[in-house]
């Protein structure tokens, strides 16, 4: 298997494509890789996706050969309460976006989705194949979308991550290092398992897994895990993390962590204990190894460094 490959005559080159949540991790990291083509990108100012209306007017108006839906409702909590907004954007907006595809013959959607359309209550790492059963409304209403774009067309793939992290957004990472200027010790579960996932690392696999289902159509139509290699616990994440920050001269603090269990941290909505997933059938089918989630953190940390200037506190 080889590693990270972008084809040397990309079937892209002649493509129009449209990345929606552009100002989130992943659509970020999207249209950094995305550079050198022909980006169109929308964000919550341009366009409300939760208006059907506003998203057909848009997308006939754009008239996109690809469709990366990095949008979503992400808010786990907030969407117990926020049921309305869950389904529109994390259901019936991909249910949009398959439809405008299969209308529009030369036109192809990847839709990224999650592990939390699992129950994870099994105690096995969790192939495609496995049954879902999301235990919360943001991952019933991210499974709801999933069945949409499979009902409406066949030109798409789904990657379904898990943890995904930068170095500049607010997510696990860029918490801990900040708990690590502000904080003395933090407590943090041990018994959710997960893979860290690194979003420049997503953007980039997604994107090679694209070029090669554009030649190879078999490829398309199918749903595929997509995380960094490996698995840990939160409370080991936070622990890497911080020793990590020391390590790289982030910092110079020692951040005391300490695991609990779920049960003394309740939240709003429940979290499943296991998701890890097997990206097995990723690998095997665009021939690639993924890296190993604390190579990715690292990667991460070098960015977060680098990007910030010696006079502001991390």
């Amino acid at each position: 298997m080889t590693g990270l490959v972008t084809l040397k005559h990309t079937p892209l080159t002649s493509k129009k494509i449209l990345i929606f949540g552009d100002k989130g991790q992943l659509g970020t990291a999207l249209k950094k890789a995305l550079t050198t083509f022909n980006v169109i990108s929308a964000d919550r100012e341009t366009l409300d996706v939760s208006d059907s209306d506003k998203v057909n007017t848009y997308l006939n108006k754009v008239a996109p050969n690809i469709i990366f839906n990095a949008a979503a409702f992400t808010n786990v909590d907030l969407a117990e309460t926020e049921t309305l907004t869950n389904k529109k954007i994390n259901a019936e907006f991909p249910q949009l976006l398959s439809e405008y595809v299969e209308k529009n013959k030369d036109c192809y959607l990847i839709h990224y989705s999650t592990d939390y359309v699992y129950s994870g209550e099994s105690s096995n790492v969790l192939s495609e194949d496995d049954s879902v059963g999301p235990i919360n409304s943001y991952g019933i209403e991210k499974y709801n979308g999933e069945c949409a774009i499979k009902k409406n067309t066949s030109r798409y793939l789904i990657f379904r991550t898990s943890w995904v992290f930068d170095h500049f957004h607010k997510n696990f990472l860029t918490t801990i290092i900040k708990f690590i200027e502000n904080k003395d010790f933090v407590s943090i579960v041990d018994d959710q398992l997960g893979a860290p996932t690194y979003a420049t690392d997503l953007a980039k696999y997604s994107i090679v897994a694209l070029e090669k289902a554009l030649l190879n159509h078999d490829f398309l139509g199918q749903t595929y895990n997509l995380c960094n290699s490996g698995f840990c616990s939160w409370y080991e994440y936070a622990n890497f993390i911080a020793k990590q920050a020391v390590h790289t001269n982030i910092s110079s603090k020692i951040l005391q962590i300490t695991p609990v269990s779920s049960s003394e941290y309740p939240t709003k909505a429940k979290r499943p204990k296991n998701s890890r997933m097997s990206t097995n059938k990723f690998k095997q089918t665009f021939q690639v190894s993924l890296p190993e989630w604390k190579d990715a953190i690292n990667r991460c940390l070098i960015e977060l460094k680098k990007n910030t200037p010696p006079h502001q506190s991390l």
